[in-house]
């Protein structure tokens, strides 16, 4: 490239979300992957964006979570109302326009002229909305001013978690009770913060097709038990059952530990879901460690 300052990748957005597969489109022109930077050529009272609704829009869910990359310089530096403009428009199915989204803040700004900086931020989808058109360019209320964009980027968020609980932490369980396993605070992730560790719950942070997996430790007291003990696991959506992760009829002994997932789990948005075990020992039982996690698969 001519460009000395060309920020690594090209002028693509990931997944064809554009409608063209490696392209971009500006108005009625293309711009291919492998073209150099796009320049914008912003004055004062001028407005310039990138990209027009429906040719160049991708489908989304309310609740949905998308996270936006991208690369932008400037001649100079701003003032107050002037800079880099990158925003997601939001429709609804009749293409109304719905709300606007700046996950880079806006207007974007920067800390040296010249100087490719990379900018990331995150945004979520309105319930409404079915449509979504990320445009990007720039304004300016105070003076001209050249300003670039490049590798622009924009992908769906992984949504999933994993918490765990661990010994000394404790917790009863009586027989025949279905009991909501509590304190499952320790996150080691949680993308997209659709997990509560206050409560052990996950919400759906959008409608689609979820996979959960759960492993629990149980130790019994008295330290024997009748052999023919039925314990269960499962995952509890908004009040009823949804479905047994796992199940096991032990032998005699005071401890067990029982592990079991569940795939093609149909979630609506802002469904909840638990986990929750039951037993028939005819005395109280405990568990010593709890790992619940899940994910969206679709």
């Amino acid at each position: 490239m001519a460009d000395s300052l060309y920020p690594p990748g090209n002028l693509v957005v990931s997944g064809g979300v554009w409608g063209v597969a490696g392209n971009v489109h500006r108005d009625t022109t293309i711009y291919l992957s492998g073209d150099s930077s796009v320049l914008f050529n912003v004055t004062p009272g001028l407005l310039l964006l990138l990209c027009t609704p429906q040719a160049a829009a991708f489908p989304c869910k309310g609740g949905d979570a998308f996270v936006v990359d991208a690369w932008f310089r400037s001649a100079a530096l701003m003032g107050a109302g002037d800079g880099g403009v990158l925003r997601i428009l939001w429709y609804n199915a009749a293409w109304a326009y719905v709300d606007a989204s700046y996950p880079c803040g806006n207007p974007i700004t920067v800390a040296a002229t010249n100087t490719w900086e990379r900018k990331t931020g995150s945004t979520r989808v309105p319930a409404s909305a079915v449509w979504g058109v990320l445009q990007f360019g720039g304004t300016s209320v105070n003076f001209n001013s050249n300003m670039w964009w490049d590798s622009v980027v924009i992908n769906m968020m992984s949504v999933a978690f994993m918490a765990s609980r661990y010994y000394p932490a404790v917790q009863d369980i009586p027989s025949g009770i279905a009991t909501t396993v509590t304190e499952i605070a320790s996150e080691a992730y949680d993308y997209g913060s659709n997990y509560d560790t206050a409560s052990s719950t996950f919400t759906a942070p959008a409608t689609g097709v979820y996979s959960f997996h759960a492993t629990v430790h149980f130790f019994y007291t008295p330290p024997q038990l009748v052999a023919g003990t039925l314990i269960t696991i499962s995952i509890v959506r908004t009040g009823p059952i949804l479905d047994y992760l796992g199940e096991m009829v032990i032998g005699a002994a005071k401890n067990c530990r029982i592990v079991g997932g569940i795939s093609g789990v149909a979630l609506n948005v802002g469904d909840t879901v638990q986990l929750q075990v039951q037993h028939d020992a005819g005395v109280t039982c405990r568990t010593v460690s709890v790992r619940f996690q899940g994910i969206r698969v679709q």
